[in-house]
């Protein structure tokens, strides 16, 4: 057996052995733990310094958004609004570079109040010296003109949506330009589509028919006009020496010549569908301008009825390869529904009207959809189109600025959308 004094100092060997080890383990702790308050300080430090590079242009970025939401529609130009920081001296601000970026184009694009298509050989596609206005988008394919000073004030290419607030300037955008001037010849500014507009109409089924007889009637005889099929139709008030109406039966209406309504004599011819009709514009092949409407300055078409049901809103249909609508000084032409001729021209000329309205309250309804159009200097065109569902947004892009006007970040604010107040930050860029 070991003696008492072996064992005591074994005892104390061990002992001292356990003390270095844990005065060992204590270094490294402490050498951990001090290790990572300097990681956890350097990382603060970096937090404070991101946080204060990024305050100024977030204070930026709430109030473009702010502003947003209390303008609602998005307009170019734009000039630079700054406010000064509570209790400091640093000044930030925002200025608009773009309306309606991304989507929201689409949305113009697809959900367009009046789709100007493009048509061979005519340039511009539209051509507003009168009045234009719409409720909903105005899209075009190629180019637009506008902003011909009359002598009874400038020329009016308007689009408006429905908000919470009433109506307000909406969307109006080219594949092309706009011009001459997009941001003083358009209310809201013309912007740019990177796609021409597609409309989401489904064409009406009509098979064209040939050899079918001609209608004429000088208001002599019977005041109906069947459904059916026409080589062409030729109405006014010729025979009685006063004004006087036809009248279209319900049904489908297909023609491949010339529908004419009215004469130069002065005596107005009205054309009245009360109950649902379509007017189907033809091809006749053979390089025959086919179906075309023409209303004279003593004129008068009314589709006040609606369209046939089931016939996706269209009321006037010009089938590719058919003629022109042509609404001369003093013509007018109404319609409910929508009026449907993608390769076809709308000429209003001198101080003829076109008013399309919407056929029912609740559904998208009361579109203008032609290849070209041209409003002459007096003419009046009007589309008071149903906003679809989901409804309109006002998108800004904004570039963030400092105190100096220097860019420091950029942010893009959704409106107002659905006609609703709410207001979101889509995306945050910071830097320039």
């Amino acid at each position: 057996m070991l003696s008492r004094r072996v064992r005591r100092r074994a005892e104390q060997g061990q002992a001292l052995i356990m003390a270095l080890a844990f005065i060992a383990f204590f270094g490294l702790v402490t050498t951990a733990v001090l290790q990572f308050a300097d990681t956890v300080e350097l990382q603060q430090s970096h937090a404070q310094a991101t946080s204060e590079l990024h305050a100024e242009a977030e204070g930026g970025m709430f109030l473009a958004a702010e502003a947003a939401a209390q303008k609602g529609s998005c307009a170019l130009p734009s000039t630079p609004v700054a406010i000064t920081m509570a209790g400091t001296d640093d000044g930030v601000g925002y200025v608009t570079t773009a309306c309606n970026p991304g989507a929201t184009a689409d949305l113009i694009a697809d959900q367009c109040a009046v789709c100007v298509l493009g048509q061979s050989g005519v340039k511009p596609t539209l051509s507003v010296q009168g009045t234009l206005t719409a409720r909903g988008p105005i899209a075009v394919t190629g180019d637009a003109s506008s902003g011909v000073v009359l002598p009874a004030g400038t020329a009016d290419t308007r689009s408006t949506v429905t908000t919470s607030g009433g109506l307000e300037p909406g969307f109006i955008a080219c594949s092309g330009t706009c011009g001459p001037d997009p941001s003083a010849d358009y209310l809201p500014a013309a912007g740019t589509l990177t796609e021409g507009p597609s409309p989401t109409v489904t064409p009406p089924s009509v098979t064209p028919e040939y050899g079918c007889q001609p209608f004429t009637g000088d208001g002599t005889g019977g005041s109906h006009i069947p459904a059916g099929c026409y080589s062409s139709i030729s109405v006014d008030c010729s025979g009685v020496g006063v004004s006087c109406s036809y009248q279209l039966d319900p049904g489908v209406f297909v023609i491949d010549g010339r529908f004419r309504i009215g004469d130069n004599s002065g005596l107005t011819t009205t054309v009245n569908a009360p109950g649902s009709v379509l007017l189907a514009f033809m091809p006749k092949g053979h390089g025959d301008p086919g179906g075309s409407l023409l209303i004279n300055p003593s004129g008068v078409l009314n589709l006040d009825d609606g369209p046939i049901l089931g016939n996706d809103d269209v009321v006037l249909y010009a089938e590719p390869g058919a003629g022109g609508i042509t609404i001369d000084d003093g013509g007018s032409l109404s319609a409910q529904g929508t009026l449907f001729a993608p390769s076809a021209a709308l000429d209003v000329n001198g101080t003829g009207t076109v008013t399309i309205n919407p056929n029912a309250p609740d559904v998208p309804s009361g579109d203008l959809i032609v290849g070209s159009l041209s409003v002459d200097t007096q003419a009046d065109v009007s589309v008071t189109a149903t906003p679809p569902s989901p409804g309109y947004c006002w998108v800004y892009a904004d570039n963030v600025l400092d105190g100096a006007s220097n860019v420091i970040g950029q942010v893009v604010v959704e409106s107002d959308c659905s006609g609703g107040s709410g207001t979101h930050i889509i995306s945050i860029n910071y830097g320039s």
